[in-house]
């Protein structure tokens, strides 16, 4: 009797001093308990169904409001450095710096992309812009100059910039020797031949470069058109005479050449020479053929012995200068002619693709609804928005057309 005395006191002095309630947890409904009969109500009603007294009020707790989940800021429609579809002069100056940039870090592919896209977007500014394009254009044609020279290993003394020399033993065995106090005359000591380079380099060094220049675009907020890349809304706001000047100054580089006018010959890599063809042929110099280096040579005499004399062939050296290349230790290649390049039969010489027959160049073509004028009925012609032309279908406005390789 006792203890069942003592709970009910003991329940209701909790619900008293929590006010007549008691958490079931954390984030759990709190438990109304009666102050008489000590038992947990589990309905909502106003009395104990126990015992009949009355029960604790509900609380007037308002529902949690829902969590509402961030929504990332939606990216401008239009970028600063290019209000109204303008683009800023100060953006042209940043890409020209970036381009420069890139060619002083040794990324000459970026630096080129770089500086053509420059010149599209300098060609948008008009004679504002003429400075940056001229400027531009000069960094791609140097971009191009440099990286139309790679380097070669040396075939002659195969990259060690050091010369060999032939060695005839006592026992008449021959051996060769470096030397490395002589230069390889053949490329003065450098083990490098200065080369042009070929079609599968150039192609496979400019998709990798490619690819690192889009994801760079990406990162600074550009937005590519036909690619080109250019600041937000841009290209949006461009008519088919501006659309056609932006394309025709990023231009269209030869495909089966990409814009070097010239390839590296494949017999001799480029290098414009190849190893001298006389396999007995060191560095320029082979063993005598008549005392095989010996420098010596036996003349028939009477009787039992010889006469042991001095080679006239090579005076007693053992050695003569090779035959084939008269001592250089290499040839010039006679698919080239020594050039180390072919001219391209594509483009032949000029880098550019074909110019595009259908607008002669221009990149546009007259709207032939509205015979040019821009005007349909007294109403702005329906085919070209009332601008009289229409991009050329033909070369997308770059005014050439690109041919398959």
């Amino acid at each position: 009797m006792h203890s069942m005395m003592d709970r009910r006191r003991f329940l209701w002095l909790a619900a008293a001093g929590a006010g007549g309630w008691l958490a079931r947890g954390v984030g759990a409904a709190p438990a109304r308990i009666c102050a008489v009969c000590g038992h947990e109500a589990l309905h909502d009603g106003p009395l104990c169904l126990h015992c009949g007294a009355a029960l604790p009020p509900l609380p007037e707790t308002d529902a949690p409001a829902p969590k509402e989940t961030p929504t990332p800021p939606a990216p401008p429609e239009t970028d600063p450095m290019a209000a109204n579809g303008v683009i800023a002069a100060e953006a042209l100056a940043n890409d020209l710096r970036w381009a420069r940039q890139l060619a002083e870090r040794g990324v000459p592919w970026g630096a080129l992309f770089a500086a053509r896209n420059t010149s599209a977007m300098a060609a948008l500014r008009g004679e504002a812009g003429a400075k940056e394009l001229a400027a531009a254009s000069a960094l791609a044609l140097e971009l191009r100059r440099a990286m139309f020279v790679v380097q070669r290993p040396c075939s002659v003394c195969e990259g060690t910039g050091r010369r060999r020399i032939y060695i005839v033993t006592l026992k008449g065995e021959v051996k060769t020797q470096e030397l490395p106090s002589l230069a390889c005359e053949s490329c003065g000591g450098s083990g490098r031949w200065r080369a042009r380079p070929l079609l599968d380099e150039l192609s496979r060094d400019e998709a990798a470069a490619k690819r690192a220049y889009a994801v760079e675009q990406l990162r600074r907020g550009r937005v590519e058109s036909s690619g080109i890349w250019l600041p937000r809304g841009v290209a949006e706001k461009l008519d088919v005479r501006a659309t056609a000047a932006l394309r025709k100054a990023f231009g269209v580089p030869c495909a089966a050449c990409l814009g070097f006018g010239a390839l590296g010959c494949s017999k001799c890599e480029g290098a414009g020479r190849i190893r001298c063809a006389n396999r007995n042929c060191l560095h320029g110099v082979e063993l005598c053929p008549d005392c095989g280096g010996t420098g010596r040579s036996r003349a028939a005499a009477s009787g039992m012995t010889a006469t042991i004399r001095r080679c006239e062939t090579c005076g007693g050296a053992g050695k003569i200068q090779c035959r084939t290349c008269g001592g250089k230790g290499h040839l010039e290649c006679d698919r080239c002619e020594g050039r180390g390049e072919t001219l391209c039969a594509a483009c032949r010489g000029a880098g550019e693709a074909p110019e595009c027959n259908r607008c002669g160049g221009a990149g546009f073509i007259g709207c032939a609804r509205c015979a040019g004028t821009g005007q349909n009925r007294g109403q702005p012609c329906p085919a070209c928005g009332g601008q009289g032309v229409l991009l050329c279908t033909q070369c997308q406005g770059f005014g050439r057309v690109a041919r398959r390789r």
